[in-house]
């Protein structure tokens, strides 16, 4: 329910509703809901960034085996399962990341799935971690700056979490001057999660 009311209100004027076996779900000792981590990158990041898989590593690592209470369709029950690599999905605007990310996990946690925005569409998962990558709005690559800050892509990527969206993202990217009221307004979607 958390994460609908940030997308309703955000993209769908409102008029979203959560399901109610949306509601018995529950990572235990965490709760629910969309957050920021700041990446707090060291160095300028084009679209790859090695502190942000590093985040991203650790939120794995400090979520696996935690208590995911989740709502049995059959049973129609709440159920206790402890979560696993299948639980979660990474996502990121780049294949660089990907990469990168892929490399990262590949010891500790191989099945964890990666991807684009795109390779995600339709699915789900208990945690969603959305990588965003590049240090400010000035790193954007060329062509590329709606592509970052697009409202559209932001919704699909934090959505597909059943309980907790996770995004990880520079600061700086928010801290922009946008170009038009068109990416202002795209800015904004992002500014409102920090």
């Amino acid at each position: 329910p958390e994460i609908c009311e940030y997308v309703s209100t955000e993209f769908y004027e409102g008029k979203l509703k959560t399901e109610e076996r949306c509601e018995k779900r529950e990572i235990s000792g965490v709760g629910n809901g969309l957050f920021w981590v700041d990446a707090n990158h060291k160095e300028e990041c084009v679209n790859q960034s090695q502190e942000e898989a590093g985040i991203v590593k650790q939120v794995i690592n400090d979520l696996m085996n935690q208590t995911f209470h989740k709502y049995d369709d059959q049973t129609r029950e709440r159920v206790e399962v402890s979560l696993k690599e299948d639980d979660f999905v990474i996502v990121t605007p780049y294949n660089a990341q990907r990469h990168l990310i892929l490399n990262t996990l590949s010891e500790k946690f191989p099945k964890i799935k990666v991807g684009t925005v795109d390779d995600f569409q339709g699915k789900e998962a208990p945690v969603v971690i959305y990588s965003m990558a590049t240090t400010s709005r000035d790193l954007v690559p060329p062509g590329r700056g709606d592509f970052i800050y697009k409202a559209n892509r932001l919704n699909v990527a934090v959505r597909r979490a059943q309980c907790l969206a996770i995004v990880v993202a520079n600061r700086a990217l928010v801290e922009a001057h946008a170009s038009n009221i068109s990416e202002m307004k795209d800015m904004n979607h992002l500014c409102r999660i920090f």
